[in-house]
């Protein structure tokens, strides 16, 4: 992917999201387990479905079936728990 923009990009990793152009680069080539509509209304997109709870504490999210990473393996209940464990490390 070619961008030009007004600043460097300091990486590809949603973590590394600064300015505004980075963002837009990372959202073009990430995934989310939801969407924001143009109505500002979230929609599912890796995730089939999701409900929460009464308290408001715990989602749970039904994963889409059949999708693959860019190397062909599954995307899995374990890449999600693995991508929030990441996020949720100060050290990251």
């Amino acid at each position: 992917m070619i961008w030009a923009g007004h600043h460097e990009v300091a990486g590809l990793s949603p973590s590394d999201t600064g300015p505004t152009i980075q963002f837009a680069i990372i959202t073009n080539i990430h995934d989310p387990m939801l969407n924001l509509t143009e109505n500002l209304e979230l929609e599912p997109y890796l995730a089939e479905s999701y409900e929460v709870a009464e308290d408001g504490l715990t989602y749970t999210f039904h994963l889409r079936e059949g999708v693959k990473f860019h190397d062909g393996t599954d995307f899995t209940a374990a890449d999600v728990k693995y991508t929030f464990d990441f996020y949720s490390d100060v050290e990251t």
